[in-house]
């Protein structure tokens, strides 16, 4: 019997979709998640993971690439991954996530509450984490890999005829669904070479907990990285929220529905790139720097605020 444990038969995909709604609202009180200290450990460190994994995706896609990523959905596919590595493959898969020192079953087990718990917090915000793992039917996989993966992370698990006329459908449609449709492929074709896909789709939508009224978006000045200026249809609010004030850029954040998902939104300094503010980034900053002053200051935030947002085209 083949053990799974090399890399490179192995792809990995990533999947996140969000949106924003407006519906009328009956807001509640935020809601207290109770972490252990391993599960506090793991996130911190997946943060950690999170900060190194954007800069490199910056750094490879080019400064003026619009970009959207999810650092938890790359982090769950190779949390699955882990499951089925060994030895020195393992090792480096465990450290690059910053996970070294932890034992196996606290990684699993981490990942399960995050799934289980984060998914119901908010009844006006919608999180769905799905994951699914798709093999080659000829391929043999060692059933301690499917059932660990089956009971920490709610994987699907399906061995798939690859060279089969429907396999990159079936794929495809499990993304759609899982996805609301809002993704509905990420296949065209499925090499000879591909042994299995692990698959993570995040999707979340969200109300607002301030409501942006369509009757205040107005066309507001939207300044690009190569300095030129275009006029675009953007959102305008007044309220207070919570604001910070840091070296090259300020930051606001606004709360989906009881506060227990925000959005944190970054506008670098006259003269300042998003490189810039990216690049010297790091979790113990943003833990001690921005979430902390954040909160601290949130009844003398802003009380006018308006919040440009462009629309990819």
């Amino acid at each position: 019997m083949n053990k799974l444990c090399l890399i490179p038969i192995i792809i990995c995909i990533s999947l996140i979709i969000s949106s924003c709604g407006k519906d009328d609202i009956a807001s509640s009180e935020m809601k207290t998640v109770n972490l252990t200290e391993k599960q506090k450990q793991l996130i911190t460190k997946s943060n950690a993971f999170g900060f190194e994994f954007f800069k490199k995706v910056i750094e490879i896609s080019g400064s003026d690439s619009n970009l959207m990523v999810s650092p938890l959905s790359v982090s769950m596919a190779l949390g699955m991954t882990r499951n089925g590595a060994a030895g020195t493959t393992l090792e480096a898969m465990t450290n690059t996530l910053g996970f070294a020192g932890m034992m196996e079953a606290d990684i699993n087990e981490s990942y399960r509450y995050i799934i289980e718990t984060f998914s119901s917090l908010d009844p006006k915000v919608k999180l769905q984490i799905a994951n699914s793992i798709w093999y080659r039917n000829t391929f043999a996989v060692e059933q301690l890999f499917i059932t660990t993966n089956q009971n920490y992370f709610n994987a699907e698990v399906s061995p798939l005829d690859f060279s089969g006329p429907t396999a990159v459908k079936t794929i495809n449609d499990w993304v759609s669904t899982k996805t609301n449709k809002l993704i509905p492929s990420i296949l065209d074709e499925i090499p000879s070479s591909a042994i299995m896909y692990l698959v993570n789709a995040v999707y979340f939508k969200g109300q607002w907990k301030y409501q942006f009224e369509t009757k205040n978006t107005a066309d507001k000045p939207f300044y690009l990285s190569d300095g030129t200026v275009e006029h675009v249809p953007s959102m305008v609010q007044h309220e207070s929220l919570p604001y910070f004030r840091g070296t090259g850029f300020e930051a606001i954040e606004l709360p989906y529905n009881q506060g227990n998902f925000t959005m944190t939104v970054l506008l670098p300094d006259a003269g300042k790139t998003i490189n810039d503010i990216i690049l010297c980034f790091r979790r113990k900053t943003w833990t001690a720097g921005v979430r902390f002053s954040m909160k601290k200051i949130f009844s003398c935030s802003y009380q006018n605020l308006s919040v440009n947002m462009k629309r990819n085209k």
